[in-house]
Formats: structure tokens, C-alpha cells, sequence
């Protein structure tokens, strides 16, 4: 430029040069193009911070920018102008500063394919990747990131012709900036300015100056680590709205809550199915069983997955919850520990914490141990979140808003929300102590330590990851609050099994139903307390989860709790009506369970107890239950007496409802007794009483019952009608236990009156609303009566296969009656290839019903008698003799491993 060259037309020239208009200038520098047009006509001076943010726009080296500005002042010119090499229009080299990732990307690949597609689509322009700690935040974020820097020039030049066409792309870079080491907010623009190699400026805003220099280059920018400054948010959002080519990628376990952000939540490895047996084949389909696998073999190359550590691999991965970090810290192990010692140290709530140390060096602290990492998160909450965080950590697998509230420390986690805390009176309202806990957990989920999931009534559910759940507990032990923190929770959840018993059955009891069947750990912790501090509440709520065991097909566990908590002697378990009330459950259970013999003593005992005490209501249900036992072991006389004497007491009592369900027992000893016409009438009788009651439930099952007896008396189109009509009521009902149960008796209906068809369709679907319940042990039985239906049409291998399932099912919950069903299912698929092994199966089954005594009804004898003669048929009589006393002296354990194998 000559001397006499003024600065306006200096700047218009290399406006031109640049191909850009006026407008495109005042928008890079951020002033208004009256400005641009006054200063090309030299009707304007610019000022000092316009002048700096011309020289950064327009790439003016910094050695050169003193003199440049100096011109635009009106102070000196210039012997010669930048060189256009330098400007912006001469495109500077793509920057590019990606650390390159160091392992593979494992279980993440479908993650990476959409992050990278969102940010090459244009439409979003701040994507916020956001997890809890040891989620996998950066490693994907550096993946996705190395996978976008152009490679060469050439690609560059690719990437701005697509650019001009309008498909978005980072023709001028990927810009990598890690803020962990940041601790002030306001530097988080210096650093992303350092990161692009930008000179500093005293006089020019630093958002200002980055707007400036990135006001249309297509950049990636990729912010690691933003939890610790999101009051930083603000001057990002800015940036994008000044840089419409600007694309960023952030990683932080809260989101930032400006517009235009996109939250892309990072969940948890998928973890391998438990279904046993466990193959290393199954269990490496897993994301988790991989990484743990590859980085195993890192630290010790010559450990490899096999099937007999397969299942110790598995469990560590589900320990761990998925959770990357967590899998190669204690994969990294395996130079020293083998995976069922890493398991066996896992389960010790103490140490796995300790365990999840030694990450690689070179990463940040807090990365080298899963617990720095989670205590990075912990300190940057407030103090009123801390204290909630650490009380949450009583709840095991997750929890409600109310349940929420029952257990916190008020006084203490209140602290920074004490607006919500009282009502003008100082005492707490319930609706304002919601808001406040609800305010709370919204901020610990918006930091990804705790994790939020709706149920289908609309309702928010919560959970702790395992690992954040043990950081907690540790927390609320050390500062002195587990002990009153398990009360409270204990009570809670005891009041609720409480409400569980209280209510009728129908739609209430199955509404607390599936409730609590997501609280099932809850329950657990809950009556583990009352083991050790309240027996007799314990009792009180165990018994009163009968429905819950019952429905989730859990009798052994339920039976387990409370003969624990009858074997206390203290806090009251040994009063009389407590006792009772426990070992009636017991008893009800033991019976559920096909364990009549135990079932009998039990309820005998409660109803001892029950006399003693004068309590005619309690000594009526004890006498249901003997009744019911007595009937199943085919002691028509003992159950007929103890149904007419419970009866009596319950219209003494005028307790119709405890009538009606006498009468159905009655119905059923009829039944079996083969007076068809009696048990017809009692039936109907009963179902009188039900329809009077409003209890269509009970109805629903009378029919089932009335059903039953139609096909003994050989009227197979009454019998499909009346199970029909259950079925119905309980489909109104949404009673799908009610309805499993209908269609399963359709199916049988259908099996015996050879309609294999019907039958498949009917037991099918009763299956799968068994499984979709829990219900193993109606499982168990409808898989038995589906393997009766494939060897009734032929196909002994699938009726082999579905007997084994159901045996297998049965034998894990300890229903041994329906076990010996299965048992005598696969002895008859079993005989035309293996008649030596179907005559042990029968013998054991036999021994079995003996040690139940439930023997083979009368009703089936005959079709049992020639079961059993196929099997004789196919062995020598010395043969057939040697294998059924192998089977009924031999442990019944190894008789059922061999039929499994």
C-alpha cells in the first residue's frame, strides 16, 4: 500500500480480495454494517476494540497488529499491509489438536455412529454428552472427535465444497480442550482461545475476540469436562449464536441448560444375560464381557474368557453395573486375582470401592480410581444435595418420590432449600417437603448421580448406579446417620407391606402389587432390619406380603424371612397372637409350596395359638389352610371336617367372604371325592356369595373352579364356557395373574379334549404372562402341561425340553410338587430311547409324593397306570425294578442333575 492509500480504502480492497460483503465483515467483527460502510468511506474513525477485532477477523499477524491499528487509528501507515497469505480469505491450515485415543472403542461403536451423524446433520449445533462418573464421556468424545479431523488438505478442500453446497462438516478442524485442571469458570473462553493458538488482548472482551477470529470457520469444537463450569454456559451459547459454522461437542455429567443444547445421555454397557448356564460363547456377546476381556489381557496376556469362568466374568460386569471405568479397573486385576476371587472381593461392600483403584497414569486422578472420580462429583454439590445423596444410599434398586421423603433427614438436607421446608405453622407440609426433595433430586440427576426412569402410571422412579450407591453408604456412616436412615426406611416399607395386606383383593391390591414389585430389594433391606432391631413388626410385615410372595412366585423366600424372624426371641416375636399370625403364613406358603407335610404342623401350631388366644378369625384362616393341605394330599375325610368347621366360624362371625371361600374348598373335596353334582352346587353356592360381595376376582376364580368340575363330569362345552367367562372378568380386571391362570386351564380343556391346536395357542399365552409376572412357580406348571401337549403330538424331544425347563424352574423355587409333575412328564418323553432313565425319574417321583404325601389322584390313576406300564414294557423286569429303586432310594438331588444334563 502506498503512503497515501487512506485506511477505509485499504480495508475496502481487502474486503474484495476476501470475496466478502460488508455485511459479512460487520458480522465477523460484531458491529453494524453502517459502521463497515462509514470506515471504508472514511467517514469514521474506527474505535481501539473494533480495530483489534478488524486485525483478528482478518488474520493480521501479531507481531504486525500494533502498526495495523495504529493506521485504523488515523496514527501512521503502514509501509505495506498484512500479507494476503495471513487473511482470512487465504484459508489458514485446519487446526487441529485431537489427542489421538489410545484403546479401542468397545460397546460404544452405535453411540459414536449417532453422536457423529448428529454433529454432521447441521441442525444441532451444541451436543452435550452427559453420564455419571467412569461413564466413558471423553473416550467417546475423542473417538467421535479423531474421527472427523480432516486427513489431509485435499479432504479439506472436499470437506469445503460439500460446505458451499450446504452440508455441514469441520473443514477448518477439531479443536480438543480439556477443563479439568480449570477451576474458574470465566478462563473456560482464555483456554478455548489458548487452544486455537489466539494471541491474548487487553482491550477486546475474550468472547468477544474468539467470536471475531471464528465468526465463519467450520470448527469442532469438543469441551471436556464442563460439570465444575457450567456458569461458563452462557458465553458458549453466546459463541454459537455469533459463529454459525461453529459446532461443539461437550462432555459433563450435568447438562449446560442453554437453547439450542442437545443432551445425549451415556448408559451403561449392556451387560450379558444370567440365564444359566452361563458359556463364554453367551456371555462375550456382551459390550461389558468384551471390554473387561481386552483390558484382562492387557494387564495379564494370558488370561482368556473360558466357560468355566464365564459366569464369575459375568457377575462382575452386573456388579459394576456396565460401567467402563469400573471394568478396566478391575480387569486390570486379573495380573494377580482370577474373576471369581475379583467377584468374591465385589460382593464385600467394604472393599469393592478399595478394589476400583490402579486406573493407567496417564490419566487425570480421579480417573484412576473410580472413587476420586465419584468424589469430583460429590464435592460440587451443594450442601443440602450432599446430605440427600448419602441418605439415598439405603435404597436398593431404586426408589420413589414418596419413598424419598420418608426417609429424609429433614432438618439436615433441607439446608439449601429451607423456602420449601415449613408452612407458616413451622410444621413440615407433606406437599412442600415433596417440591423440596424433588427439587433436590432433579439436581443430583441433572449431575448423573442419580438416574431417573417413568412407570407407566406416569410416576418418576429413581436409582444409584451399585458404585455410587456404595460411595453413599460409606458417606452416611461416616457422618453418623445409617442407623436412624435403615429405620426409616424399614418403616416405610413395612407400612406399605401393611397396606399390601389390608387390601382387598381386586384392583387396590394389584396396583400395590406391582408396585412393590420394583421395591422387592427395598423389601429385603427392610426386613433384614426388622431381623435385627423389630422381629415382631417383621413378622407383621412378612405375613402381610403374602400376596407378594404368592404373585412373584418367591414362596421359599418368603417362608425363609419368616422363619428367621420366628426364630427370634426378642422385640415381641415370641407373643402369642404375633407368633400365630407369623407361623400361619408360614403355613399358607409351605402349602403354596407343595410342602404339605410342613404346612400342616405350621398351621396346626398357629391354630393352637389362635384357640388359646380367643381368636376366632385368625383359628378360621389356620383352619383353611389344614383344610386345603388335607385336600391335596387326598385326606378327603380330615379336610371335609376341618373346611365344615372353619366354615362354621366364619358365618358365626358373619365374615361372608371367609364363607364363600369355605364353600369353594368344600366344592373342591366334593370334587374329588366324585359326588359331581354336590361339589356343582357348593360351587355355585359360593359363587353367589362372591357376586353379592362385589368381589369379581374371587367370582373369576370360582369359575375357574366350576369350570374344572364341568369337565370331570365329562361337559366339555360348559367347561370351556365357564373358563371363558373367567377369563373374561379378569381380562376387565386387568387381573393378568387371574387371567394367566384362566388360560391355562382353556389350554388343558383344550389338551383333553384333543384340540392340540387350541391347546398350544392357550397354554402359550398363559406362559408368557407368567414369565412377564414372575410367577415361576405358574410357570413351572404351564411349561410341564405345554411338554404334555408336544408328546401328545408327537414330539418327544420339545416335550423332553419343555419338562426339563419347567423341572428345572420348579426344583430352583422348591415347589416339589409341581418338580414331581415334571419329573413324571419327562419320564413318559423320555421311554421309547431311554426307558432305564424314564423308570428312575418315575421312582423318584414317586418317593417324592410321598415324602409330600400327595399322591396320584384318583381321577388320574388310570391314565398314570399306563404311563408307567410303557416304561415297564421297555425293560426286563429286573431292569425296570433296579432303576425305579434307584430312583426312589437314590438322592433325589442327583436324579434331577442327571435328568437336567
Amino acid at each position: 500500500m502506498s503512503g497515501g492509500a487512506t485506511f477505509g480504502s485499504w480495508l475496502r480492497d481487502r474486503r474484495r480480495t476476501l470475496d466478502l460483503t460488508q455485511a459479512d465483515l460487520a458480522r465477523r467483527v460484531g458491529c453494524s454494517e453502517i459502521t463497515i460502510r462509514k470506515i471504508e468511506a472514511n467517514e469514521r474513525t474506527p474505535s481501539r476494540q473494533i480495530a483489534e477485532l478488524l486485525a483478528t477477523c482478518l488474520g493480521v499477524p501479531g507481531a504486525e497488529r500494533p502498526a495495523f491499528i495504529a493506521f485504523a487509528r488515523g496514527r501512521a501507515t503502514p509501509d505495506a499491509p498484512p500479507a494476503p497469505s495471513a487473511l482470512p480469505g487465504a484459508r489458514p491450515p485446519a487446526v487441529i489438536n485431537v489427542p489421538a485415543p489410545l484403546t479401542r472403542l468397545l460397546g460404544r461403536e452405535q453411540d459414536a455412529a449417532l453422536v457423529r451423524t448428529c454433529l454432521l446433520a447441521g441442525d444441532i449445533r451444541l451436543l452435550t454428552l452427559v453420564g455419571p462418573p467412569g461413564i466413558g464421556k471423553t473416550s467417546l468424545a475423542l473417538h467421535v472427535a479423531a474421527g472427523l479431523v480432516p486427513a489431509s488438505e485435499a479432504q479439506a478442500r472436499s470437506a469445503r465444497t460439500r460446505a458451499a453446497g450446504g452440508e455441514a462438516c469441520f473443514a477448518d478442524g477439531v479443536v480438543f480442550v480439556a477443563l479439568a485442571s480449570i477451576a474458574d469458570p470465566c478462563l473456560v473462553i482464555e483456554a478455548v482461545a489458548q487452544a486455537l493458538g489466539m494471541a491474548d488482548s487487553a482491550s477486546v472482551p475474550p468472547v468477544e475476540r474468539l467470536a471475531a477470529a471464528l465468526c465463519n470457520r467450520a470448527l469442532l469444537l469438543v469441551l471436556d469436562n464442563c460439570e465444575h463450569v457450567l456458569s461458563a454456559a452462557a458465553d458458549i451459547a453466546h459463541l454459537l449464536g455469533r459463529c454459525p459454522r461453529l459446532t461443539v461437542l461437550a462432555t459433563s455429567r450435568a447438562p449446560l441448560h442453554v437453547r439450542g443444547e442437545q443432551v445425549f445421555p451415556l448408559a451403561p454397557l449392556a451387560l450379558p444375560s444370567m440365564a444359566y448356564p452361563l458359556s463364554a460363547r453367551g456371555v462375550a456377546r456382551s459390550p461389558a464381557v468384551r471390554l473387561f476381556v481386552e483390558r484382562a489381557q492387557a494387564a495379564a496376556p494370558h488370561f482368556a474368557l473360558t466357560n468355566e469362568n464365564a459366569a464369575a466374568v459375568a457377575g462382575i460386569c452386573a456388579r459394576l453395573d456396565g460401567l467402563p471405568l469400573a471394568i478396566e479397573l478391575v480387569a486390570a486385576r486379573c495380573r494377580l486375582l482370577s474373576p471369581l476371587a475379583l467377584l468374591s472381593r465385589l460382593s464385600a461392600r467394604s472393599a469393592a470401592l478399595q478394589l476400583l483403584t490402579g486406573g493407567p497414569s496417564d490419566l487425570p486422578p480421579r480417573h484412576q480410581a473410580l472413587r476420586s472420580a465419584i468424589a469430583w462429583s460429590y464435592e460440587l454439590l451443594g450442601a443440602g444435595e450432599q446430605a440427600l445423596f448419602r441418605q439415598l444410599g439405603v435404597f436398593v434398586g431404586g426408589w420413589t418420590l414418596e419413598a424419598a421423603v420418608q426417609i429424609a433427614d429433614c432438618g439436615v438436607q433441607m439446608a439449601d432449600y429451607s423456602a420449601h421446608r415449613s408452612d407458616p405453622n413451622g410444621q413440615s407440609s407433606i406437599f412442600n417437603l415433596q417440591s423440596s426433595i424433588l427439587e433436590v433430586l432433579s439436581a443430583l440427576v441433572d449431575q448423573s448421580l442419580v438416574l431417573v426412569e417413568h412407570r407407566q402410571d406416569g410416576a418418576p422412579r429413581f436409582r444409584m448406579l451399585e458404585t455410587l450407591r456404595e460411595y453413599a453408604l460409606e458417606l452416611l456412616a461416616a457422618s453418623g446417620a445409617l442407623a436412624e436412615t435403615r429405620r426409616r426406611h424399614a418403616l416405610h416399607y413395612g407400612a406399605r407391606s401393611i397396606e399390601l395386606g389390608a387390601a382387598c383383593a381386586g384392583d387396590e391390591q394389584e396396583r400395590l402389587l406391582a408396585q412393590l414389585r420394583a421395591d422387592e430389594n427395598n423389601l429385603r433391606a427392610a426386613l433384614e432390619w426388622f431381623v435385627e432391631h423389630d422381629p415382631a413388626a417383621g413378622i407383621r410385615c412378612a405375613a402381610a406380603l403374602r400376596p407378594f410372595w404368592l404373585a412373584r412366585g418367591a414362596l421359599r423366600e418368603g417362608r425363609d424371612w419368616l422363619a428367621r424372624l420366628l426364630g427370634q426371641a426378642h422385640g415381641g416375636a415370641r407373643a402369642p397372637e404375633v407368633r400365630a399370625l407369623g407361623l400361619s403364613a408360614a403355613g399358607f406358603l409351605a402349602y403354596e409350596q407343595g410342602d404339605h407335610t410342613q404346612a400342616v404342623a405350621l398351621c396346626r401350631e398357629a391354630l393352637a395359638l389362635y384357640r388359646q388366644a380367643g381368636d376366632d378369625q385368625g383359628a378360621a384362616a389356620a383352619l383353611l389352610s389344614l383344610s386345603r393341605a388335607a385336600l391335596l394330599q387326598s385326606q378327603l375325610a380330615e379336610a371335609q371336617g376341618l373346611a365344615e368347621e372353619c366354615l362354621a366360624l366364619y358365618r358365626r362371625l358373619g365374615e361372608r367372604a371367609g364363607e364363600a371361600d369355605a364353600l369353594r374348598v368344600l366344592a373342591l373335596i366334593a370334587k374329588d371325592r366324585g359326588a359331581l353334582e354336590c361339589a356343582d352346587a357348593l360351587c355355585g353356592a359360593c359363587l353367589t356369595l362372591y357376586r353379592q360381595l362385589g368381589d369379581a376376582r374371587s367370582t373369576a376364580r370360582a369359575l375357574v373352579n366350576r369350570s374344572t368340575i364341568a369337565y370331570w363330569r365329562g361337559d366339555y362345552a360348559a367347561c370351556g364356557a365357564l373358563a371363558e367367562q373367567a377369563a373374561y372378568i379378569f381380562e376387565e380386571l386387568d387381573d393378568r395373574m387371574g387371567l394367566a391362570y384362566a388360560l391355562e386351564s382353556i389350554g388343558m380343556v383344550a389338551f383333553k379334549g384333543t384340540s392340540y391346536d387350541l391347546a398350544l395357542r392357550r397354554l402359550s399365552s398363559s406362559l408368557d404372562l407368567m414369565r412377564a409376572l414372575g410367577d415361576k412357580g405358574g410357570t413351572a406348571l404351564v411349561l410341564h402341561e405345554l411338554g404334555l401337549v408336544a408328546r401328545a403330538r408327537g414330539n418327544l424331544e420339545q416335550a423332553a425340553r419343555l419338562q426339563r425347563e419347567g423341572l428345572a424352574l420348579a426344583w430352583q423355587i422348591g415347589d416339589r410338587r409341581r418338580a414331581a409333575f415334571c419329573m413324571e412328564g419327562l419320564a413318559v418323553a423320555l421311554a421309547p430311547g431311554h426307558p432305564a432313565a424314564a423308570a428312575r425319574l418315575f421312582g423318584a417321583a414317586a418317593a417324592l409324593r410321598t415324602a409330600l404325601g400327595t399322591p396320584v389322584a384318583d381321577a388320574e390313576r388310570a391314565e398314570y397306570e399306563r404311563e408307567l406300564s410303557t416304561v415297564r414294557s421297555g425293560l426286563t423286569t429286573e431292569a425296570f425294578a433296579t432303576a425305579w429303586t434307584e430312583g426312589v432310594d437314590g438322592p433325589i438331588e442327583r436324579v434331577i442333575s442327571e435328568a437336567l444334563a
